[in-house]
């Protein structure tokens, strides 16, 4: 607002009203003009200043948030790298499980030494040599099972096979949830009866397999008793491969929680039992039942 007047006393009126200049009269026009056009520039001047600070304002909150995405961005960056770390350690850990489990350590590879190998795997050849002489102290105290019905050695290797590979798959899927952390603490008494149900009935379908094999063999060889040896070899199967599931679960979170490696450790200890189971029913139910 340009304020033109004859009378001065008015000036202070006119600033204080809102007024920005002011010219008294008589006014040359050239006057007029040049106020009017320097009150336009610095009026562009403030609309340009004042714009201008909204764009800045307006740079600084997308600055703001790009530096805000770039962080978490970086936090999701790092979470997934700590991700892959963690997996590629369970994958290299499961991956030496398969030689830990036959006393092979973590630690040997292709390049070790010939002398480091055999001080790392002779001791548990050893062991596993030791726990052998059990399996055959059963066989031992049914000798006379086994001199009068010579058909069941036959069916010994069948059952201590089947026992052990029942009790593997169950090991195998132990190991595998310690390893990955999917066995959490309160779950063991779930995964030992699954494992006992599976050992159950993969027994009794196996088992079908296995008495109509040992009825056969023994129809050929014209033995009164091939009904009951079947019947025996059926039970024996189904006996053996639920205890070798049980242990195979078992044996690994007792070695767990006594402080030692159950990879390295579990499968000497399962053969055992699952020798003792197979051989110890069937020699023992023949025993009794086959007269």
């Amino acid at each position: 607002m340009l304020v033109i007047t004859a009378q001065p006393d008015h000036k202070l009126r006119a600033l204080k009203a809102g007024a920005k200049d002011f010219i008294s009269k008589p006014f040359d026009l050239a006057d007029v003009l040049a106020r009017v056009n320097n009150m336009l520039e610095v009026r562009l001047l403030h609309v340009e200043a004042k714009n201008y600070s909204k764009t800045l304002e307006q740079k600084i909150q997308e600055v703001e948030a790009s530096r805000a995405l770039i962080h978490r961005q970086s936090d999701e960056v790092k979470r997934l790298y700590d991700e892959i770390v963690a997996e590629q350690k369970r994958s290299i850990e499961l991956s030496l499980q398969p030689g830990a489990m036959v006393g092979v350590e973590k630690e040997e590879r292709t390049a070790t030494r010939w002398v480091r190998s055999l001080r790392l795997r002779h001791p548990w050849l050893q062991i596993n040599l030791l726990t052998a002489f059990a399996a055959a102290a059963v066989v031992g105290h049914f000798q006379e099972t086994i001199s009068r019905l010579l058909i069941l050695t036959m069916f010994l290797p069948v059952l201590a096979d089947q026992a052990c590979n029942t009790g593997s798959q169950a090991l195998a899927i132990t190991l595998r949830g310690i390893a990955l952390g999917d066995l959490e603490s309160g779950k063991e008494r779930a995964l030992v009866r699954k494992e006992a149900l599976l050992g159950l009935l993969n027994g009794a379908l196996v088992g079908l397999v296995a008495a109509t094999g040992m009825y056969g063999v023994a129809t050929t060889q014209h033995l009164q008793s091939a009904p009951m040896l079947s019947s025996v070899v059926f039970l024996a199967m189904i006996g053996s491969c639920f205890i070798s599931g049980i242990c195979g679960a078992v044996v690994p979170l007792i070695l767990k929680r006594l402080g030692a490696d159950p990879a390295t450790a579990s499968s000497i200890f399962l053969t055992t039992a699952t020798n003792i189971v197979s051989m110890g029913m069937l020699l023992g139910l023949a025993t009794v039942l086959v007269k």
